[in-house]
């Protein structure tokens, strides 16, 4: 329910509380948006992004995957090496359906 300053002047809130409640509700905003931009889930401090959560679909193979998801620079040999390492996987045998990590930058 959304309450305004003047249904809360008008109930006899006094101005002062009404300014504590816009206080306390900026800082909560601020604090917020400090967490949020402390876990970075976009990657814009530190160019890292979140990893690229994948479905296996018939034909793929882990060199495809590194390739449609890692860079466009990036060695797929160090891609592929990434996707098995954030996987847990020992070898370079996926089945379709299995979920996938994939490491984007």
């Amino acid at each position: 329910m959304y309450v305004g300053i003047r249904q809360l002047l008008f109930r006899g809130v006094s101005t002062s509380a009404v300014v504590r409640y816009g206080i306390v509700a900026v800082l909560a905003a601020i604090l917020a948006l400090s967490i949020i931009y402390e876990m970075d889930p976009l990657g814009w401090r530190t160019g890292v992004l979140a990893p690229a959560v994948v479905v296996v679909q018939q034909g793929d193979t882990l060199w495809t995957l590194a390739r449609a998801y890692g860079r466009p620079t990036a060695d797929p040999r160090q891609t592929v090496s990434r996707i098995r390492e954030a996987n847990h996987l020992a070898g370079s045998l996926i089945r379709p359906g299995e979920v996938l990590l994939v490491p984007q930058s």
